[in-house]
C-alpha cells in the first residue's frame, strides 16, 4: 500500500509502447512503477504499493483477469483500469465483476487518462481513508465500553464516584451507540453515494463529539471537587439545550416509545449558567419521566416558556405518579424506587443540587395515577450579560 503523499501508478503491460507512453503522460503528477507482465507486477505491488493499477488484460503467462483476481487477494482497495486494445463487452464485463474500477481501450486520449488516474487515485486513498476511521472508531468503541464498565465497580467508592457515574451513563451509552452507527454508515458507502450520507455521518461525528466533551467536562468537575467549584457562567439558549437533550433521547430510545414532546415558546430569554452542569440536571430528570411513562406506555412532554424574570423548562409525563411519601424523599440521595432496574436514585438530588447553584429552584407536582411533571426554574439573563 503506498503512503508517500505523491500518488503512485503501477503500469502492468507486456508491450513496451503503451508502458512508455503512459510513464511520460503520468510522471509529472505521479510516480510510476513500470511492470513488463503479471508477475511483475505483482512483486511490485506486494513490495511498493500503489495507489492505482493500470493493467492490460492480453498479456502472455498470467492473463489480466488472473492478475486483476490476484490483485484482490492483495489489496482489495486499489483501483485497478483494465486497458486492452481488444475489449469487448463481455470481458469487460468479467473485469468489472472481479473489481475493477474502470475500462478502457486503446489507443487512448492522454488528457482523459490523466484525468481517469487521478479520480481513481482519489477513490483509493478515500476508501483506505474510511477504512482507517472506521478501525479507529471500533477501537473507540471498544476503549469506551471498557471504560464505562470501570466507572461502575467505582459507584462503591461513594457517593461523588457514584454520582460520577450517574451523569456518565446517559453520555457514554451514546457515544458507544453512535460509533458503532457511524462505523456501519462509512462501511456501507460506496464511490457513488449521495452527499445526504455524508451528511448523516459529520451529524454523528457532531453527537460524538458533544458527548465526549460533556464526559471531560463532567471528569473534571468530579476531579476538582463540586462543592468548591462554582458553575461557569455563559448565556445558552434554551433551544440549544433541548437539541442536546433531543438528540441523546432519539439515540438511547432507539424508536421505542415514549418519544419525548419538545415544546419552546417564541421569545424565550437566555439563561446564565454552565452548560454542562444544566444539562446534567436537564438529562435526569427527562430520563427519569421517560422511564416512568414506558410503565403506563405514557408520554413526555418538554416544555420551555418565560415567567416574570425567569425561565420554566417542565418535564411532564404521564406515568403512575408518585405518592406523597414517595415525593417526600424525592431528592435523598440513593432513593429510589426502581433498583431493580438498575436505578441508583441520584438524578434527582443532582439535578436539585445544580439548580440551587444557579439560583433556581425545582418545584415537582405529582399524583398516582395521573403523572408527575417537575418543573426547572431559572433566572432570566439579564439583558447587559445577554449581550
Amino acid at each position: 500500500m503506498a503512503t508517500m503523499d505523491r500518488p503512485r501508478v503501477l503500469v502492468i503491460d507486456d508491450e513496451e509502447g503503451p508502458r512508455q507512453s503512459l510513464r511520460i503522460i503520468l510522471k509529472e503528477r505521479f510516480d510510476v512503477l513500470l511492470a513488463r507482465n503479471a508477475a511483475e507486477g505483482l512483486r511490485l505491488l506486494e513490495e511498493y504499493g500503489a495507489d492505482a493499477v493500470i493493467m492490460d488484460i492480453r498479456m502472455p503467462g498470467i492473463g489480466g483477469i488472473e492478475c486483476l483476481e490476484k490483485i484482490r487477494q492483495r489489496d482489495r482497495l486499489v483501483s485497478v483500469i483494465i486497458l486492452t486494445g481488444y475489449g469487448t463487452l463481455k470481458t469487460a464485463q468479467e473485469a468489472l465483476r472481479l473489481g475493477a474500477t474502470d475500462y478502457l481501450t486503446k489507443p487512448f486520449d492522454a488528457h482523459e487518462m490523466v484525468q481517469i488516474i487521478s479520480r481513481n487515485v482519489a477513490r483509493t486513498r478515500r476508501e483506505r481513508q474510511k477504512v482507517r476511521l472506521i478501525a479507529e472508531l471500533r477501537e473507540l468503541n471498544r476503549r469506551t465500553a471498557e471504560e464505562k464498565e470501570r466507572l461502575e465497580k467505582l459507584a462503591r467508592l461513594g457517593e461523588s464516584s457514584a454520582e460520577l457515574l450517574h451523569d456518565l451513563r446517559n453520555p457514554l451509552t451514546t457515544i458507544i451507540g453512535y460509533t458503532e452507527l457511524l462505523a456501519n454508515e462509512l462501511e456501507g458507502m460506496s464511490q457513488t453515494e449521495k452527499s445526504g450520507a455524508l451528511e448523516e455521518a459529520l451529524r454523528y461525528l457532531q453527537i460524538i463529539e458533544n458527548n465526549v466533551r460533556r464526559c471531560r467536562d463532567l471528569v473534571s468537575l468530579w476531579r476538582e471537587g463540586e462543592g468548591r467549584v462554582r458553575p461557569r457562567r455563559e448565556c445558552l439558549h434554551p433551544a440549544d439545550l433541548l437539541d442536546d437533550i433531543r438528540a441523546t433521547v432519539d439515540f438511547l430510545q432507539a424508536g421505542r416509545p415514549p418519544t419525548p414532546v419538545f415544546e419552546l415558546e417564541e421569545h424565550v430569554p437566555r439563561i446564565v449558567g454552565d452548560r454542562s452542569q444544566i444539562l446534567r440536571a436537564l438529562h435526569n430528570v427527562v430520563t427519569n419521566a421517560i422511564q416512568a411513562a414506558q410503565a403506563t406506555d405514557g408520554d413526555v412532554r418538554v416544555r420551555v416558556r418565560r415567567r416574570d424574570g425567569e425561565v420554566e423548562i417542565s418535564v411532564e409525563d404521564t406515568g403512575p405518579g408518585m405518592s406523597d411519601e414517595v415525593r417526600q424523599r424525592l431528592f435523598e440521595p440513593f432513593f429510589t424506587t426502581r433498583s431493580a432496574n438498575g436505578g441508583m436514585g441520584l438524578g434527582m438530588a443532582i439535578a436539585r443540587k445544580i439548580v440551587e447553584q444557579h439560583s433556581g429552584r425545582i418545584e415537582v407536582e405529582s399524583r398516582p395515577q395521573q403523572g408527575t411533571c417537575v418543573r426547572l426554574i431559572f433566572p432570566a439573563a439579564l439583558e447587559a450579560e445577554d449581550q
